[in-house]
C-alpha cells in the first residue's frame, strides 16, 4: 500500500491532490464473523480482548476527518492509529 500511495502522490502532486495513508490498528468491527479458521480466530480474539475490543470506529473516523480538513496545501502523508495497549 505504501508503494502504491507513494506512486500516486508523485503522479498527482502537480495537480495538488493529497494522498494519505491511514493505517488503523485493531478496531471494533464485525470481522470476527468472517474468520473461518479457528486458530486464526482464537489468535485474533485473544489480542482483541487485551485491547478492550480495540479502537472505536468513531475515533478512527474523527482522525480521518481531521486529516481531510487540513488546508489543501497540507498533506498528512501517513498515520498509524492504534490502541495505547497495542504492541504491534
Amino acid at each position: 500500500m505504501h508503494a502504491v500511495s507513494e506512486g500516486m502522490r508523485q503522479t498527482m502532486s502537480s495537480y495538488r491532490v493529497r494522498v494519505m495513508v491511514i493505517s488503523p490498528g485493531v478496531a471494533k468491527s464485525e470481522i470476527d464473523k468472517t474468520i473461518t479458521h479457528q486458530d486464526a480466530y482464537d489468535f485474533w480474539d485473544s489480542g482483541r480482548k487485551q485491547l478492550d475490543g480495540g479502537l472505536d470506529a468513531n475515533d478512527i473516523a474523527r482522525t480521518m476527518l481531521f486529516a481531510y480538513e487540513l488546508p489543501q496545501d497540507v498533506n498528512l502523508q501517513e498515520m498509524t492509529i492504534t490502541h495505547t495497549g497495542q504492541e504491534f
